[in-house]
This record gives structure tokens, sequence and C-alpha cells, in this order.
């Protein structure tokens, strides 16, 4: 998929990150939600609770990569780098 980076310095929880990656990748009327890897294994699969401390807790200043899966459509999982 396409892959972005961005800066979510500022970011404190999922649903910051999700307005974000909103804001970047296009996103404003999809309904999507959010897994986080961290050296290639999954640390955070979003459930239900867009106000999750991001980044999750151990995992400050680490390079995290963030995917998106739409709701809309399961095949469509695109990436996003976070440096």
């Amino acid at each position: 998929g396409e892959e972005f980076s961005i800066d979510l310095g500022n970011c404190n929880t999922i649903d910051d990150v999700k307005d974000k990656l909103a804001e970047v990748a296009g996103l404003n009327d999809t309904l999507f939600r959010i897994k986080i890897y961290y050296g290639g294994e999954e640390i955070y699969f979003e459930d239900d609770n867009p106000q999750d401390p991001f980044p999750p807790a151990g995992y400050e200043d680490k390079s995290l990569v963030i995917e998106y899966i739409s709701e809309d459509d399961s095949d469509n999982a695109d990436s996003i780098v976070d440096l």
C-alpha cells in the first residue's frame, strides 16, 4: 500500500493519530481502525477505544509503523511509517 511519513509528535491518543492520518491520507470520510507495529511485531490493535494513549506505554521514542484498515474494504491496508 501507499506509505507516508508523518510526525506524530503532538499526538497523545489513538484518536489524535487517526485525525492526523485522516488529514494526511485523505481519509476524512472513511471508517478505519489502526494497528501499530514495532520491529515487525504487532503491539497494538484498536478494538474500540480511541482514547488509548499514544504512543503505547514503553514505546515512547521508538520508530513505529502504523497500519490502517478500512472498515469499508478490509483488503485495503496501507502502512504509515512514523519515524
